[in-house]
């Protein structure tokens, strides 16, 4: 992905949180937000998950890519293992789908924006964040804010280029300097008076 990134719209990680207990009572809908959360998952790419992608006993995921991503096994955050050891309880264990609708086919990317509206209605989030790639973006800006190198960030979400990475760092410093703006427009400099016949007399 490359772009402008004015265009990038993400959530923060309050909001994170917010949308998160929203869907605290659908298993499965909790564990398809977390997962896409985490893993950067785009709409397209979570109906792609098999049960066989998921290697429970070393608590990681393969992830397909899409838009010629790079496909990879990444390891699980503990959010992630909670939410998925919930869902497989209620899925229970044959082959097929990691997430499935209730007519036992994978999770549609209709079905994915439909919930992802639904849970920022609930979560609060403005109108304009209630889209899956808002996940995507978030999960990027949220590492680049705790000093995750851009190379690793680029292995995480799966990018071919790392231009396509170095735009959520771009992101992060305009969002700096436009707090930095606000809170130093609101201070006033100390005003400090110096004695200057006291410094001269020191320098005697």
């Amino acid at each position: 992905m490359t772009g402008n990134p004015r265009s990038i719209r993400y959530a923060t990680k309050e909001q994170i949180d917010a949308l998160l207990r929203a869907v605290k009572s659908n298993v499965r809908d909790r564990a398809l937000l977390t997962v896409m959360y985490w893993r950067g998952l785009r709409a397209s790419e979570a109906g792609k998950l098999m049960l066989a992608d998921y290697n429970q006993q070393a608590r990681r995921l393969f992830v397909r890519r899409a838009k010629r991503g790079l496909s990879a096994e990444y390891p699980l955050s503990p959010d992630e293992i909670s939410a998925l050891a919930a869902w497989l309880r209620v899925r229970g264990p044959d082959p097929g789908p990691l997430f499935v609708s209730k007519k036992q086919r994978p999770v549609s990317r209709q079905l994915v924006f439909e919930l992802v509206r639904r849970y920022a209605q609930m979560a609060g989030w403005p109108d304009g964040l209630a889209h899956p790639h808002t996940l995507r973006h978030s999960i990027a800006v949220h590492l680049v804010e705790q000093g995750v190198d851009l190379l690793a960030i680029k292995d995480w979400l799966g990018h071919s280029s790392i231009n396509s990475t170095v735009i959520y760092a771009q992101l992060t410093s305009r969002t700096r300097n436009k707090v930095a703006e606000q809170v130093y427009s609101s201070a006033e400099p100390e005003k400090v008076r110096v004695d200057w016949s006291r410094n001269e007399r020191r320098r005697r």
